[in-house]
């Protein structure tokens, strides 16, 4: 039986989120939550108000889309009608309300998901399936860059993500951290990071994020026993190199990682199994090692 939900915000990823959820094998969309009222997509209703949202359409679960500094109102008020709640990274401001939110989650009984979709990412995918067969993973290099300059907080948007990818992808918490950044005169925010770190099982990484690339950028190089990954996860491609030369290695040409996120979202609402999914301990992790 699907589970109703209600999607709050509709941004372009509010917008992605939509579209899955318009076919999806596991939720029915009975509501959609914006400040500004849209076109019909469908056979839901359309709200302004949260309260009146809950009151009208009963969802069972709500998927949260709207900008971070929103989330932590959002939540609380969500807390009230529902135990189950999936929300966009980077989840809220900063670490102390993310701990608050725990604490919430904690005396309501309400099951919180965070939507690091990297983690169902097709190359990354490849990769987890690359990792299981490697006696060793010696270090790893990410680079992940966009033209934004000042749209966007690189910390918030891009290492965040980061840090919580080398967390999955290496299945180990992070001991050692140190962080370079550069905010030029006339940006109103960091424009470049430099990131080196230590996992506790004794992988290097370094993470650059960088506000100034012509074009969209996440690509990872991997150093393992067996070889050197080259993986791209805005192309979803994924190559190894070895002693013996080059290897293509399969990838999924789709991205249907947001279809995955709401298959195991489901899988939270109706038998507390998240999967591989976020939840908000991993986000305080990653939220401690900037702080």
């Amino acid at each position: 039986m699907k589970v109703k939900v209600a999607l709050i915000g509709l941004g372009k990823i509010g917008k992605e989120h939509l579209s899955e959820l318009r076919r999806s094998d596991y939720f029915e969309l009975v509501a959609v939550c914006d400040k500004e009222e849209i076109q019909e997509f469908g056979r839901f209703a359309f709200f302004k108000d949260i309260d009146e949202m809950f009151a009208v359409s009963k969802p069972q679960a709500v998927i949260i889309t709207t900008p971070s500094r929103t989330h932590k109102e959002i939540i609380l008020k969500c807390m009230k009608y529902i135990k189950n709640i999936f929300v966009e990274p980077p989840f809220t401001s900063n670490l102390e309300q993310a701990r608050e939110m725990k604490y919430a989650a904690s005396i309501n009984n309400v099951k919180i998901a965070i939507g690091f979709n990297d983690r169902f990412n097709p190359t990354v995918t490849s990769l987890v399936r690359e990792f299981k067969k490697e006696k060793n993973i010696y270090s790893i290099n990410i680079i992940r860059a966009c033209n934004c300059k000042n749209d966007m907080d690189i910390v918030e948007n891009f290492l965040l993500r980061d840090l919580d990818l080398v967390r999955f992808l290496t299945n180990s918490d992070i001991n050692l951290f140190d962080m370079k950044k550069i905010i030029f005169e006339n940006q109103d925010s960091l424009a470049i990071a430099h990131s080196n770190l230590k996992t506790k099982n004794n992988i290097l990484v370094n993470i650059s994020s960088n506000s100034f690339y012509p074009q969209y950028r996440v690509v990872m190089e991997i150093c393992a026993e067996s070889g050197i990954y080259l993986a791209d996860l805005a192309e979803f491609s994924l190559c190894k190199l070895t002693s013996n030369g080059r290897v293509n290695l399969k990838v999924e040409n789709e991205d249907f990682s947001i279809r995955n996120e709401h298959k195991y979202f489901y899988e939270m609402c109706t038998n507390d199994n998240s999967g591989p999914l976020a939840r908000v301990e991993d986000i305080i992790k990653a939220r401690e090692i900037l702080k």
